[in-house]
């Protein structure tokens, strides 16, 4: 229950976040994206840590933009707040308030220098006091395999049996978000890109772009920094999520404001908000089949197979 509370939350944020950078015509577009991906859908169902992160995540990236926007102390410490907390779920959440950090270096350099090193030394405080925690249950820092966790996620252990070489990887996550979130959804994220890299190179106006760019980091941090956990977890492509639901917002909010005759301009805009159903039509099947086959069910087995059968001290 708690992962589909989580789910429907993030996703309200996001159609908060789509109505501040974009419109509120074209927010319930980002919500739709982002809850008919078969990303979603599916993992919604599946007892795991990340929806909550995710919506803690995407609450301090939502007062991240309202404290830019109106240099509010107490918008501030709401970011703060919300990301310090989603520290304390998952890993992922480990990669977005560095990426903050310099964004806020970024725009106003100096000037906010200590802002910026406080998100930053939240992030290393709150990973301090989880390994203190680790030492009173294990007596050591890296307790628990934690050291080894890292490393195998990392691929940095030696055992190269899964992942060969990068290409191997890129390709498979390459199409692991194709089929979780659409062929359409790739392309108006290659138009993204190319806009975004345009008004880089132009040094023109593109703010609202960096705020979406902030996710893409975030979103691809885990895959690769923990290449060899996203190679075996597929699930890990979900931080993505919010930051597709965005970019192709953004696209489809430029194309909705392209002058041209009347009778394009209604196909235009048919299109444009039947988007979110194009989406899921897409992964449909994907998505049922994921439903069908139920791949999590062989690991509760094996798991309550393991819990009956051994003791805690057993290696």
């Amino acid at each position: 229950g708690s992962v589909y509370f989580f789910s429907a939350s993030s996703a309200l944020v996001i159609y908060q976040l789509a109505k501040k950078l974009f419109s509120a015509k074209l927010a319930h577009i980002a919500l739709l994206t982002f809850s008919f991906s078969a990303m979603i859908i599916y993992f919604s169902s599946v007892a795991f840590p990340e929806p909550m992160a995710i919506f803690f995540s995407l609450v301090g990236f939502y007062f991240y933009i309202d404290w830019v926007t109106k240099k509010d102390n107490k918008s501030f410490a709401k970011m703060a707040f919300a990301l310090y907390i989603s520290l304390f779920v998952v890993w992922g959440s480990y990669f977005l308030p560095p990426f903050i950090a310099i964004d806020i270096l970024r725009r106003f350099k100096r000037k906010k220098a200590k802002h910026a090193t406080f998100v930053f030394l939240m992030t290393i405080i709150a990973f301090l006091i989880y390994l203190t925690f680790n030492f009173f249950v294990t007596g050591k820092f890296l307790g628990g395999g934690l050291a080894e966790a890292f490393l195998s996620r990392a691929n940095a252990s030696g055992n190269q049996q899964l992942i060969y070489n990068f290409l191997t990887f890129f390709r498979q996550e390459i199409l692991l978000v194709a089929a979780y979130f659409s062929k359409t959804t790739i392309m108006l994220f290659l138009v993204w890109c190319l806009i975004f890299l345009y008004k880089i190179l132009k040094h023109k106006e593109a703010d609202v772009y960096f705020y979406v760019f902030l996710l893409l980091l975030w979103g691809v941090s885990y895959p690769l920094f923990f290449n060899q956990a996203a190679f075996i977890h597929d699930y890990l492509l979900i931080y993505l999520a919010p930051f597709f639901a965005l970019a192709a917002t953004q696209i489809l909010n430029l194309m909705l404001n392209i002058k041209t005759k009347a009778f394009l301009k209604v196909i235009l805009t048919i299109i444009i908000f039947g988007y979110p159903l194009i989406q899921f039509l897409q992964v449909k099947s994907f998505t049922k089949a994921l439903a069908q086959t139920n791949a999590n069910r062989d690991g509760y087995y094996v798991g309550t197979y393991l819990k009956n059968n051994t003791n805690p001290e057993d290696k």
